[in-house]
């Protein structure tokens, strides 16, 4: 099973953003375990927003401790309506 967690924000995505997104995770992976002990599921973490606000920090260690994460920003207008722009993926390779 997949299980996606979607963190929509409707300005910047930063790392109070991920954060959240990092709680999501823990309690589903805790609801997971309690109540279905055998599933077999991996967890998604989509972060969504205007804009990115890293505080010209270096994303690139956040896959020492994320697994299967993807970042997106939005632009609204009226010819195109609501339009996504993929940003980066982190994704664990597991065995």
């Amino acid at each position: 099973y997949i299980i996606d967690v979607l963190e929509l924000k409707k300005d910047n995505v930063n790392y109070s953003t991920l954060d959240q997104s990092i709680r999501y995770r823990k309690g589903i992976k805790e609801y997971m375990n309690m109540h279905y002990p055998d599933a077999d599921y991996v967890i998604h973490n989509h972060l969504i927003g205007k804009s990115l606000d890293w505080n010209n920090s270096n994303i690139c260690y956040l896959g020492d401790f994320l697994e299967d994460f993807y970042i997106y920003t939005y632009s609204l207008d009226f010819k195109n309506g609501v339009t996504f722009k993929y940003i980066v993926e982190y994704r664990v390779n597991k065995p």
